[in-house]
């Protein structure tokens, strides 16, 4: 029931405006609650969307050291040239950045001050990226992405703070992706990791064909094709070559023999866990131990290769797949051959001709960095043969 004020006049005109007081603060604490509400969310959300694309950008960075590039820096004899491979980052963290939206903007922009390349320990990955080392340590990437004033994208324009005077704010991210490539080992029997195949290669056809600068052919990862033309990377021989007995190494990993069918069944699904144990002694191939000292094995094989096992290597091509690295080899009599093998190569098969005219089986040495690698800290660089792409922080 309604009940009029019987005080007088005075009284109830003050107590009226007591409520209207009361109400106009009321108001201004819901505002600043709102402004709250809206504008934190605002920032959150922004701050959200600046670490997806420092994260997507310095993972995309990273990469670019997969690239011949980066092969021609580690390589180099005299003082490296980063500045390509530096380009390519850039390059790379702006058009993968530029792909993220924010709020407020179709895109995210990086400056290039925000990008940096240079090495992380491995062992603190909260600490420096190091810049002032060799480029030919290079391992880490990292994004700064700001939505401040005076930076690229602007501040963050904010809704309802205005009341309070403040107009917009300033939020970023940051992220650093390393290349750890202090690979040790490998294991074929991860799921979706690259065949391990019982070929093997003398090193220092490796290193001739790096410095022949052929590249012939042309890999489309949009079809997995490979055609006639160029993809800006080096070329190697496979067979024949020039440093093994019959040119060619084919070896016994896990059967006696390399028999035809043993071999085809390994090219068309890759060494087994169980082959490297039987021949190994664990089923994955470790080159160095514990302590990134380096293991060799001697595995016995068969110089030359089979014509049988073309339609079986011509049905992989455009794939990568892990061969065998020797350093030297002792022949037994005929054909069999014992190779003191030193480590893993991945390449990509390009082309194959086994029997009749001039025979080849030319490949494309690439960086693996997919499922199966196993990596150590206390071992050497691989020089970009393989290694994991990851986050540090």
């Amino acid at each position: 029931m309604f009940t009029h004020c019987t005080n007088p006049f005075p009284a109830c005109h003050i107590r009226r405006g007591a409520v209207a007081v009361f109400a106009l603060v009321m108001m201004v604490v819901l505002l600043g609650f709102a402004a709250l509400t809206v504008d934190v969310g605002a920032m959150y959300n922004t701050r959200a969307d600046l670490q997806n694309a420092a994260d997507a950008a310095a993972i995309s960075g990273v990469q670019m050291y997969l690239m011949p590039e980066m092969s021609k820096v580690r390589q180099a004899t005299g003082t490296p040239d980063f500045g390509p491979v530096s380009s390519l980052i850039i390059n790379q963290v702006t058009s993968v950045a530029g792909k993220y939206q924010l709020y407020g903007t179709k895109s995210t922009l990086v400056q290039n001050k925000d990008i940096t390349s240079g090495y992380l320990d491995l062992a603190n990955s909260k600490s420096t990226v190091n810049t002032g080392v060799s480029p030919k340590t290079f391992n880490a990437v990292g994004v700064m992405v700001r939505r401040e004033t005076g930076s690229s994208n602007g501040a963050l324009p904010l809704t309802f703070s205005g009341i309070f005077g403040k107009t917009s704010a300033n939020v970023s991210a940051s992220a650093v992706a390393i290349l750890d490539d202090h690979f040790s080992g490998y294991s074929p029997g991860a799921p979706g990791s690259a065949p391990l195949w019982p070929f093997t290669i003398h090193k220092d056809e490796l290193t001739y064909w790096q410095g022949q600068g052929k590249d012939a052919y042309s890999y489309d990862p949009n079809d997995d094709s490979v055609s006639k033309g160029s993809d800006n990377l080096d070329e190697a021989k496979l067979y024949p070559t020039k440093y093994t007995a019959a040119n060619f190494g084919l070896l016994n990993v896990g059967p006696t023999s390399s028999g035809a069918t043993d071999i085809k069944g390994q090219i068309d699904n890759g060494i087994s866990s169980t082959d490297l144990q039987k021949t190994l002694g664990a089923p994955t191939a470790d080159y160095t131990d514990s302590s990134g000292k380096a293991i060799t094995h001697v595995i016995n094989g068969n110089s030359g290769i089979k014509s049988a096992l073309q339609a079986n290597i011509a049905a992989h091509i455009g794939d990568v797949v892990g061969v065998f690295v020797h350093d030297s080899f002792t022949p037994k009599g005929g054909s069999n051959t014992d190779f003191h093998t030193t480590g893993i190569q991945f390449v990509r098969v390009l082309d194959v001709n086994l029997s009749g005219g001039t025979k080849y089986l030319w490949v494309e040495p690439v960086t693996y960095t997919g499922p199966g690698v196993i990596t150590n800290p206390n071992a050497p660089s691989s020089n970009g043969v393989a290694g994991v792409v990851m986050l540090a922080r």
